[in-house]
């Protein structure tokens, strides 16, 4: 909840934002009207699991190079 806050927040001061998570739909779509970009990334698991691990890394990795955040 927080973390969308800030988000929402950032977002009516101008600033692009972006958004990496799990795809859970409310979130998603709540990030969506607020004015964030999207990467859903379903390889966001608990317990942790090294394969899975490797795999969110790599959906961040390119979420970032795509957005290009200052």
């Amino acid at each position: 909840m927080h973390v969308m806050q800030v988000m929402e927040h950032v977002a009516k001061q101008g600033h692009r934002v972006a958004l990496v998570a799990s795809p859970e739909p409310r979130l998603m779509e709540r990030a969506r009207a607020s004015g964030v970009t999207v990467f859903p990334n379903n390889h966001f698991v608990r317990p942790i699991r090294i394969k899975e691990d490797i795999r969110a890394l790599w959906v961040a990795y390119k979420a970032i190079k795509s957005f290009r955040p200052d």
